[in-house]
């Protein structure tokens, strides 16, 4: 299956760190710019960005996301800053809290991922 996010051309993961921390300054975020970088970037490279962010400004890129957006894009957003393995593995454990259990959720990833992918998911769930 091939993502259909591609990886972006002329990617520099500095000068998306700071169009994220300027989209982000001040009061209310500029979301279309925060969608314009994290939605037009390869898996790779969005979690590259939430690193290096880490990196510049000694901040969170994830409780930057959930202090300044809301609702779905807030969901959203964050979702796409995970690999497909971890953001997995924190479904299905949002899946089995609790009372009850959500069985859609389990039969859909676990019966649509390859062998391999359930592994790289085994490798992280304990984490």
């Amino acid at each position: 299956m091939e993502p259909t996010l591609k990886a972006a051309p002329n990617f520099c993961v500095e000068r998306d760190c700071e169009r994220l921390k300027k989209a982000m300054a001040g009061l209310g975020a500029n979301e279309k710019e925060v969608i314009e970088v994290m939605g037009h970037r390869s898996v790779d490279q969005r979690v590259a960005i939430v690193q290096k962010y880490k990196s510049m400004y000694g901040k969170d890129l994830f409780a930057k996301f959930k202090s300044e957006l809301h609702g779905h894009l807030e969901d959203c957003v964050i979702a796409l800053c995970y690999s497909p393995a971890e953001f997995d593995a924190i479904e299905l454990r949002r899946a089995m809290r609790g009372a009850g259990t959500d069985e859609d959720a389990l039969i859909e990833i676990l019966c649509s991922r390859t062998n391999e992918q359930i592994r790289r998911i085994k490798d992280i769930y304990p984490k």
